[in-house]
């Protein structure tokens, strides 16, 4: 294949940025390290999520192969997102700041827009990723 028929090149993609900490978080984990952890996490998921659509992008939704590659990559990534937001919701817990005013902006960090929506593969139709 070549690049005419919409390969896709590893190197198109940016790495995960440094810059993982929203200043809008800061009070909610500023003086907790394992805060920080779950917030880089958090990034490198939408960071995937962004490849994934770039993926579908490159491969114009025409071989049956890529497309149905991509789907299992969103299950994948619904699952880890499952996960991270479970995680999420144990910290605020330990910590006591399930009623804190941006608890329910720091849980919605953890749910990925689908970058699918109406996308037919030969798996069928891929249904978007539900909110938690």
């Amino acid at each position: 294949m070549d690049a005419d028929q919409g390969d896709i090149d590893p190197n198109d993609f940016d790495p995960p940025s440094d810059e993982s900490h929203d200043e809008s978080d800061e009070d909610i984990g500023d003086a907790d390290p394992q805060f920080y952890r779950l917030h880089d996490r958090i990034d490198e998921k939408h960071h995937a999520a962004d490849m994934i659509a770039n993926c579908r992008i490159k491969a114009n939704a025409t071989r049956a192969g890529v497309r149905a590659a991509v789907t299992d990559c969103e299950l994948l990534l619904e699952a880890r997102s499952r996960n991270l937001k479970s995680c999420a919701r144990e910290f605020l817990a330990e910590q006591n700041m399930m009623n804190h005013p941006q608890a329910g902006v720091f849980l919605g960090k953890f749910d990925i827009p689908s970058p699918f929506k109406g996308w037919k593969t030969d798996r069928g139709q891929v249904n978007a990723i539900k909110s938690y």
